[in-house]
């Protein structure tokens, strides 16, 4: 995370980027969301592996099996809480990418 004051410094530049010329904010905004749709598609697609993972290990007897499924699902967990406490912070008044 950057420091509060190059974090005003890049609002800044993103504000005046906005006003500038709206039409490249748009596309870089829509760039972002994009990416993180693509991200969370990947995660939700990651949990269901691991759930099956972890439901062929317990009915097929294979701790390994259920082992690395569970192991994946602590991963994702933490990457599920780290993501959402980086995007509340993003999502300030005047960043980019907030829905009003």
């Amino acid at each position: 995370m950057l420091p509060e004051h190059e974090s005003r410094a890049l609002r800044g530049i993103e504000e005046r980027l906005r006003a500038e010329d709206p039409r490249f904010a748009a596309v870089v905004d829509r760039f972002g969301r994009v990416h993180a749709l693509r991200w969370y598609a990947m995660l939700v697609l990651a949990e269901i592996t691991a759930a099956v993972m972890i439901v062929t290990g317990v009915f097929s007897g294979d701790g390994w099996v259920f082992f690395w499924g569970a192991a994946g699902a602590a991963v994702l967990a933490r990457l599920h809480v780290t993501r959402f406490r980086t995007s509340r912070r993003l999502l300030r008044p005047g960043r980019t990418g907030q829905t009003r």
